[in-house]
């Protein structure tokens, strides 16, 4: 049995941001050992751990439940030999996460605690470890996870334009951005979209959408954000059972993106597209 000393443990300084760790909902690996399980990674036990069937490369991937902005990692080495290990680790909003979020490669022993620091908070929802190098058979006794405790206030961004696919009678598109929750912009059946001008790149960190439907249902919704009109780039898609006046969010408080054109499309739904009202927070 080794001593476990814990290198690298949070600071609890008052200068220091304040953080909260973060439950996970759920975990893979590329392989299992015998009982070693991949939720012994995450049970907070640090005498069991997650043991993959060989040598590297092995991964193991820990689903956070919903988007998080992550702030910090902490892997509680289970390793024998001691030796040069290599772990990369990357995180996203989907499974099999590519995005690279940092590399840790250094000697290490078992017991020992690795950190992952990031300067800025990044949404996620997945993070993948993947060992490319180690002495021993790719193991860890647990992983944890944190978020900001505090996340700061929001300014609620007035846009200067919007536009759409189409316009049913007199519900224009304007009325989806006009302050007045009784008042929607209106189209026909999906796929349809609205798209948003806030005037500047801003930095985005909260989106609020006010349904309009009838009747309620399964409905998806597919948000884009960019510098340039028409965006292409995909920051989430929600889709769910809606109902009419229900507010719909999407939050990326802990790491903001830099957007000026904002474009939800409605791929489907059991009404006629429309909506309420739209919010954009910074």
């Amino acid at each position: 049995m080794y001593k476990r000393q814990q290198q690298g443990t949070l600071p609890t300084s008052a200068a220091t941001e304040a953080l909260i760790k973060v439950v996970p909902v759920g975990v893979t690996a590329s392989s299992t050992y015998s009982d070693n399980v991949p939720a012994r990674a995450i049970d907070g036990v640090s005498s069991n751990a997650w043991i993959a069937s060989g040598y590297a490369p092995q991964w193991i991937e820990v689903d956070l439940g919903a988007e998080v902005p992550l702030k910090k990692l902490r892997m509680l080495v289970s390793q024998n030999p001691a030796g040069q290990s290599t772990h990369v680790v990357t995180g996203g909003l989907s499974p099999a996460p590519t995005s690279v979020l940092q590399t840790v490669s250094r000697n290490t022993v078992d017991g020992q605690w690795l950190e992952v620091s990031l300067d800025t908070a990044v949404s996620v929802r997945y993070i993948r470890i993947t060992t490319t190098g180690s002495p021993s058979w790719v193991s860890w006794h647990e992983l944890e996870f944190y978020r900001p405790a505090v996340l700061p206030a929001l300014t609620k961004i007035v846009p200067a334009g919007v536009s759409a696919s189409g316009t049913y009678s007199t519900n224009v598109p304007g009325q989806a951005i006009d302050g007045n929750n009784d008042t929607p912009w209106t189209a026909t059946s999906a796929p349809q979209w609205i798209e948003v001008d806030l005037g500047a790149v801003v930095p985005l960190k909260k989106m609020r959408l006010l349904t309009s439907q009838n009747p309620a249902g399964q409905t998806t919704h597919v948000i884009k954000g960019d510098t340039a009109p028409a965006p292409s780039r995909e920051l989430k898609v929600l889709s769910g059972n809606t109902a009419d006046k229900q507010w719909l969010e999407s939050s990326w408080e802990g790491a903001p993106v830099n957007v000026r054109y904002v474009r939800i499309q409605t791929t489907s739904s059991p009404s006629w597209v429309s909506w309420h009202e739209l919010e954009f927070y910074r």
